[in-house]
This record gives C-alpha cells, structure tokens and sequence, in this order.
C-alpha cells in the first residue's frame, strides 16, 4: 500500500487517470472510486474538444480540478488506514484528522476553480458534512421528477450528453436563450421547466428553486458530468448573453462559431438527447 499523487496529470495529448494518476492504501475502495471520477471528469472534455464545442484550454482544467480532490482523497484513505492499522501500511506519519463520512469524500468533493464560474476558490475541497446543492462546482442534487409522458426519472437522469439548463416556472426565457446559444455556440444545450404543468413535475412538497439555491426565475447549468457550471439567482435581463459568456468561459472558447441553422440546432439537440428524455 502506498500514498501517492502525481505532480502533473497530462502533458499534451497524454493524461493520466486512476492508479497512474494516484496509489492511496485500499481501506475505503477510495482509490477505486477517484479513478472513475478521473475518467467521468476527463472524457466529457475530451469529447467537447474532439467535436469542436471546446477550445484546448479545456483539457487543461482536468488536472486543475481533479488532482486536489485525490489529495483530499489520499488524505482520507490514509486516515482510515490508520484507524484501522491496515497491515503492510506504515505511514510516515500517523493522521489524526479526517473527515468521519466516507460518503461525503466520495460524492461531496467540490472544484473551487476550473471549468466553473462562480465558485467560492476559497471553498473546502471536501465539506464537513454531506452537501450537495445547485453551488457552482459541485455536483448537482438529485431530485425526483415527472416527464410530460408520466414517466419517474431523477434530474441526474437528464445529464450525461449535453449541457443542461434548469429552470422554475418563472424563467421560461431560459429556454429561448439555451436555443439561441445552441445556434451560435454551436453546443448542445438542453433546457428544462420544473414545475406544475412544465417539462418536469416534482414530488410534492419538493422545492426545486430552495433544492438548487435559485429563485423560481433562476437557472442552474449543469455540465455533462454532473458537476454545477454556473448559477443564476434569478432571469437576468439577457439571459442568452449570460449563457453565451458562461459557456465560453467553461469551455475554453475564443470565438463564436458561425451560427448555425434552425436545422442544424434541432439536430444538435436531437443527436445529444438520443435514447433520453
């Protein structure tokens, strides 16, 4: 057993994920779930990349967000190993701190700076205690919601293959916005209503806009990873220009593309959301 990090995750078309990337002694599987987070961070961006939705800078913002988060890792899985006098483990030095929640390691870690916008930087990589919230650069809440067509699915449901835009009843310009992005930007780009008699309906007594630390006007973007990109309180005067401005910055992006068609756009959207909601 062993408790190592590398100093670099990639160095031009080579990255580094998994064991290469990180060794921590095996008490926690925390080893085993930092490696599939490394290559649940990694493959969106190359995908972004390779279909021109990303500039390169955004390949860079993989070391940036994940290799303090296998800090923070190893510094758990050490702590454990301690507490539990792993055998053919001797640290150099025995850990007397630690967060106690194990679950809070593996699903709380959070990116204070990277392929966000409006982080806290100052924000612990791993919280206290078990949070997960609509915070830019965590990861987005589960939440359990109706489709048009009567079907139960959880908003973790909805991510994967695009950027997705949530939104409450009052901020239907969201959705006009997020088509308009998609025909400039040239990104797939979804948007939901949650609400009564919208695209998804939540369970009763569920508060989507309390949930996701917006007004019902606001908006979280969500990217393909799960992971919060960016949130607005409430409808700012140009939605589309807040989108446009964010994802360039997300995405590592100098220019626009050339706008593509209504047909185009349709065919974007289509292409990410095959086989989903």
């Amino acid at each position: 057993a062993a408790d190592r990090v590398a100093d670099s995750y990639g160095e031009g078309r080579v990255f580094l994920a998994g064991d290469s990337a990180h060794e921590m002694p095996p008490t926690g599987a925390f080893g085993s779930n930092t490696g599939i987070q490394d290559a649940h961070n990694l493959a969106w961006k190359i995908a972004a990349a390779l279909r021109g939705w990303a500039g390169p800078g955004l390949l860079d913002t993989y070391q940036t967000e994940r290799r303090p988060v296998a800090l923070a890792t190893t510094a758990r899985a050490l702590f454990q190993a301690n507490e539990e006098q792993h055998p053919g483990y001797t640290p150099e030095k025995k850990r007397k701190d630690g967060p106690a929640d194990a679950l809070t390691v593996a699903l709380c870690y959070r990116y204070p700076s990277g392929a966000v916008v409006g982080a806290d930087p100052d924000a612990a990589i791993v919280p206290d205690g078990f949070q997960v919230g609509g915070a830019p650069g965590g990861r987005a809440p589960h939440m359990w919601v109706t489709t048009r067509d009567g079907r139960p699915i959880s908003t973790l449901d909805l991510y994967e293959r695009s950027f997705v835009v949530l939104t409450g009843p009052g901020g239907e310009a969201w959705r006009t916005a997020a088509r308009g992005v998609t025909a400039r930007l040239g990104i797939p780009l979804e948007c939901y209503v949650v609400g009564a008699d919208h695209d998804l309906v939540p369970e009763d007594g569920v508060d989507w806009a309390a949930l996701h630390g917006t007004a019902e006007s606001g908006a979280v973007l969500v990217r393909p990873d799960g992971f919060v990109a960016w949130r607005s309180p409430e409808l700012v005067p140009d939605p589309e220009r807040a989108l446009t401005d964010t994802l360039m910055t997300v995405l590592r992006r100098e220019t626009p593309a050339d706008t593509v068609t209504e047909a185009a756009a349709d065919q974007l959207l289509a292409t990410a959301s095959d086989g989903r909601v």
